[in-house]
């Protein structure tokens, strides 16, 4: 990658993140045709399936240009780190579509980049946080236009700037050598949030934020996100989940001593952002003990565990009754795999629901990642992550995983190079089965004409895609699966139950046809 930025002779790399940004695309893009002539530069779109004529507008756009139209919203970091990958620039420049730029910014901002020390640049602005508010340095009244404002801040302050502890990202320049040593933005913060954790990261690995006083860049602000009817929702959840992260870091979370504010307060409500981890046990102690702790380790996303007894006999009633943050229901007998799902579901009034085996260990902020989809894809009802143990397209070909560290780090190499972080199916096995609560209220919960388990599963998929839904893989996810131990630890015919239920899957679908 170093080798092709210095043959390119391009200085610039300029990353545009687009998601219906049609309305004011045209300005950005007029503006830095204006203001950019000085330098050798590149523009780069990536669109999260604009409908709304984005890519079109800059596909007219003449000169060194590149597009990479994604065909399901990303979300911002991972659009922005897609850009990343393809530029070919020293400087690269991440720039809102809601942005005009003014002259002579890109060498300006540059300017900053070669103080020793230097991680990072970005100018003043009129929509903007923190102490990059041009309002702090610039008192003229009479001056308006933002070539104006931009003019008099290089009479002011040309080639002065000051130190900060965060940049904002609408308008933010790394040099390409910082992001080769502190890696590209954490894509777990979909929207919002990723250029606090990356202004943390750069000064935990010793760079300098700069923020140049004689560069105005005019921000009309939040026009990506108030695009979506959710935005604000999933600028939230982001929030949370870098709150969750630095906790666990550091062990304390205070954006004033991190970034010098504090109006960085996430909080999430239960109401609509709670998931609800039903697990169905029926003994097998040993493997929910295992599950238990894997999902207390891994799991940043807000979520509850309930616990659904079938009649345990190995002293899992005693151990779950010690477990405060699990919510436990006891059944006498064994009512089976469905039956215990939908006491778990009527339990619960979580908006989503995570069906999970108790022979599972799920791995590094796995259920954040599934949960993704539902940013993805508006009409996903259903998502389901891959396995070593599963079926179809969630079935991966794993080495021999025989500890903790191995199934992490397994987990992690998935992530690293998984090819697209969704994948739409027609089939999601139920060992772990995250639900939009919309599915429930218009199909129903899970058929227990099944008895134990199998193909209830396929039958609740097959109802959900009737309706319109859509299924997908979360390809970036990985869970080690034991496989069928509920039916090993308790000396269950699998096979004998699997052809019975396949006959009444049968049976059912075809009396429907008819």
């Amino acid at each position: 990658m170093t080798e092709a930025v210095k043959e390119s002779g391009i200085t610039y790399s300029i990353i545009i993140v687009t998601r219906n940004s049609a309305a004011d695309l045209p300005g950005c893009l007029e503006s830095i045709v204006a203001c950019s002539n000085e330098a050798a530069y590149e523009v780069i779109m990536v669109d999260n399936a604009s409908d709304d004529g984005s890519e079109q507008i800059f596909r007219a756009l003449e000169g060194n240009v590149t597009i990479i139209a994604n065909h399901y919203n990303a979300g911002y970091a991972r659009a922005a780190n897609q850009g990343i990958a393809a530029a070919k620039g020293k400087y690269i420049v991440l720039l809102n579509p809601d942005t005009i730029t003014t002259p002579r910014w890109l060498t300006k901002l540059s300017a900053q980049l070669e103080r020793s020390g230097a991680g990072a640049a970005g100018p003043l602005s009129n929509y903007v946080a923190g102490i990059q508010k041009y309002e702090l340095y610039y008192t003229e009244q009479n001056i308006q236009t933002p070539a104006d404002i931009n003019r008099s801040l290089e009479n002011y302050y040309y080639r002065q700037s000051v130190e900060s502890r965060m940049l904002i990202g609408f308008c933010l320049m790394i040099p390409r050598k910082v992001i080769n040593e502190a890696g590209m933005f954490d894509d777990d913060l979909i929207l919002g949030s990723e250029d606090l954790e990356y202004s943390h990261r750069l000064r935990a690995k010793g760079y300098e934020l700069h923020i140049a006083l004689d560069t105005f860049i005019y921000h009309k602000g939040q026009t990506s996100f108030n695009s979506e009817p959710e935005s604000e929702r999933w600028n939230n959840r982001s929030a949370c989940i870098l709150r969750s992260k630095l906790m666990r870091q550091a062990g304390e979370f205070s954006p004033k001593k991190i970034w010098g504010i504090d109006w960085f307060q996430p909080k999430l409500s239960p109401e609509s952002d709670l998931v609800s981890i039903i697990i169905p046990v029926y003994n097998g102690l040993k493997f929910t003990k295992i599950c238990l702790q894997s999902i207390l380790h891994h799991t940043l996303y807000p979520y509850e565990v309930i616990v659904v007894d079938n009649g345990s006999t190995d002293g899992t009633v005693e151990f779950l009754k010690r477990q405060s943050e699990v919510k436990l229901i006891e059944n006498r007998v064994n009512l089976g795999f469905p039956a215990a799902c939908n006491q778990g579901i009527a339990a619960s009034q979580s908006p989503y629901v995570l069906l999970l085996n108790n022979d599972v260990i799920v791995t590094e902020n796995w259920l954040w990642r599934m949960f993704q989809g539902f940013f993805a894809y508006k009409d996903a009802g259903l998502i389901g992550p891959r396995a070593n143990d599963s079926a179809g397209f969630q079935q991966i070909k794993s080495p021999k995983l025989e500890t903790m560290e191995q199934i992490d780090n397994f987990a992690a190499k998935i992530k690293s190079i998984a090819p697209r972080q969704f994948r739409e199916t027609d089939f999601l096995s139920g060992f772990a089965l995250l639900i939009d609560r919309r599915v429930i209220d218009t199909v129903g919960g899970l058929d227990e004409r099944f008895g134990i388990g199998n193909y209830e599963d396929q039958d609740f998929c097959r109802r959900a895609r009737a309706a319109g839904f859509k299924l997908l893989v979360a390809n970036e996810v990985f869970i080690y699966h034991f496989g069928s131990q509920s039916f090993l630890e308790n000396h269950i015919d699998y096979q004998r139950i699997l052809q019975e239920n396949r006959v009444k899957y049968e049976r059912k679908w075809t009396e429907a046809a008819v």
